[in-house]
């Protein structure tokens, strides 16, 4: 199972709305998924009642991830995506723990940047240290300015 966590301490950086897009896109593609809004802001609950369809297939969450990603496993969901708020508490780190992918995005301005994980963050690090994996995707960035 894929656990896809959108993390980042700025708001407005899209983390509400590439999780909706990509579960959007995945359930559209018939694989199972599931939404998991951890946000107390609750944008991904509003996007799906504002699509009226239940689906794709939504829980909230303030506290814990853990169980309903368990479940989702249990479940046979194929896709798990997570929308964090924009602090640093114990549900991100949750989150981050059960996940198999990190996205941490972005805009290319000095706030976001700023306000994006350093390595040395607590809640970048893994069992083993901190995670060397990571990658860069660009987005929003005008090539030829």
């Amino acid at each position: 199972m894929n656990v896809i966590v959108f993390a980042s301490r700025k708001g407005g950086s899209g983390k509400s709305t590439l999780a909706a897009h990509l579960a959007a896109h995945a359930h559209k593609s018939s694989k199972p998924c599931l939404l998991i809004d951890s946000d107390p802001q609750g944008s991904l609950t509003l996007w799906q009642k504002l699509r009226g369809t239940g689906e794709p297939h939504i829980k909230s969450a303030t506290r814990s991830v853990t169980e309903i990603v368990n479940r989702a496993r249990r479940d046979g969901y194929e896709w798990v995506f997570i929308d964090t708020p924009p602090n640093t508490s114990a549900v991100i780190e949750d989150a981050i723990r059960a996940a198999t992918m990190v996205v941490i995005p972005a805009r290319p301005g000095v706030f976001d940047i700023h306000a994006g994980p350093s390595r040395d963050d607590d809640h970048c690090r893994g069992a083993d240290g901190v995670l060397d994996d990571g990658r860069c995707i660009r987005g929003r960035v005008d090539e030829h300015p």
